[in-house]
């Protein structure tokens, strides 16, 4: 497990125990806002943070080092990032920031995969990747309440934006439900989750209530039983693991959190 918080330090702890492995990271860049890991041929894992200046830094987990230097030249604050794997195997990271912007950037070398267009009016605090077969689409959402979607690969807008409930929207995560049908579910300070259909836009099934509890932020994860559950972290300080109600039982059987 990592952890970072606002003196731009990250702790690197064992998963199993909780316990610190010894292994500190400093990003010399004031607070950390975000992170994400990869494994590629090269590194059994990557680590990427992202902070207040704007830059995007790659470490090894296990020793502690960076990996190259920093990237990208985010106006404001790298508030979220997510990574994934394209059909041709690159591995990219995508980034969201306080200007509104999603960026994708080559994972390995720290180029920029070009520009998206700009579709928050607000800060952007929630990106997923969903990979389909016909290929990985990025989602976002943030303080204006909108869900918006790309290709991964090309950078190409799919629809419109869409708005979503009363509130910001701090979380979107991607739930794969079967071997060509992946969701994304959105979570919102309006205290409600959504579920869409990651490939055409579409809402699936009706809201769920989280009973009034702002949501911050969002995970999935396997239970005992084999099926998928969304770990949501409130504004009153709670963290809650629930189903993925939009998914039936021969889709929770073969689902993989993403």
């Amino acid at each position: 497990m990592v952890t970072a918080g606002p003196d731009g330090v990250v702790w690197v702890l064992d998963g199993g125990t909780g316990q610190p492995t010894g292994v500190r990271l400093s990003t010399q860049a004031g607070p950390v806002w975000s992170m994400a890991a990869v494994t590629t041929p090269d590194h059994p894992a990557l680590l990427f943070t992202g902070g207040e200046d704007g830059q995007v830094y790659r470490w090894d987990p296990l020793t502690g080092e960076p990996v190259g230097g920093p990237f990208g030249d985010h106006r404001g604050a790298v508030a979220t990032m997510t990574v994934a794997t394209l059909v041709d195997g690159r591995p990219v990271v995508a980034t969201g920031d306080d200007d509104g912007s999603v960026r994708r950037w080559d994972a390995m070398t720290g180029h920029s995969l070009g520009s998206l267009a700009v579709e928050h009016t607000g800060p952007v605090w929630g990106v997923a990747l969903a990979q389909l077969p016909s290929g990985a689409v990025l989602a976002s959402t943030g303080s204006d309440g909108r869900l918006c979607r790309w290709d991964a690969a090309t950078g190409a807008t799919l629809g419109l934006p869409v708005a979503v409930g009363g509130g910001s929207l701090p979380a979107v995560v991607a739930v794969t439900a079967s071997s060509d049908r992946v969701l994304f579910v959105t979570g919102g300070t309006d205290g409600w989750l959504h579920c869409w259909d990651a490939a055409t836009g579409a809402p699936v099934g009706r809201p769920r209530s989280t009973s009034g509890r702002a949501v911050l932020s969002m995970g999935t994860a396997i239970g005992a039983d084999g099926q998928v559950r969304l770990v949501v972290g409130g504004g009153d300080g709670t963290v809650t693991v629930q189903p993925v109600d939009w998914m039936d039982p021969a889709e929770q059987r073969t689902a993989a959190p993403r």
